[in-house]
């Protein structure tokens, strides 16, 4: 499970709006004397999100929560976008390439028109699998204090 700390910012009937909030690196790097993956994390971590969850927990606007997402899920979703395009980029190569007599210009192109396929389908069965649910982030409870993570 990939964990996050998120802010709830506003709230509708149905859901809530959250912003993810920077992760740090590991103690040792943010004071400075471990690996230096502190450095890296406050250079490249700043940038916030934003995510919509059902509401199926009463939280109030600026609540910090813990949100996750299941590591099957980031694995689907790594197979969908980078897997998925370079497949139908080199089945759709071989079948050009096969059917011109292996001329280069039309593997080449083929390549090409197989890898945006790829990209387009990818992305609908993303939105697919979003508005199914199946991707949704969830709410994690603290496992050690049987209470709302806050992160203060």
């Amino acid at each position: 499970m990939i964990k996050q700390p998120a802010k709830v910012i506003s709230e509708t009937n149905t859901s809530y709006l959250l912003e993810s909030l920077p992760k740090s690196a590991c103690p040792k790097c943010d004071e400075g004397k471990g690996c230096g993956g502190g450095l890296l994390s406050k250079a490249f971590s700043n940038k916030t999100y934003q995510l919509s969850i059902n509401k199926n927990k009463i939280l109030k606007v600026s609540e910090v929560v813990q949100v996750g997402i299941p590591s099957n899920l980031l694995v689907r979703a790594s197979l969908i976008v980078y897997l998925l395009p370079l497949l139908f980029m080199v089945i759709s190569a071989v079948l050009f390439g096969s059917l011109t007599n292996n001329q280069d210009i039309y593997t080449v192109t083929g390549a090409i028109f197989g890898f945006i396929l790829g990209i387009l389908i990818g992305k609908h069965l993303s939105v697919k699998l979003f508005k199914a649910g199946i991707a949704s982030p969830i709410l994690i409870e603290d496992d050690a204090e049987s209470c709302w993570y806050n992160a203060e």
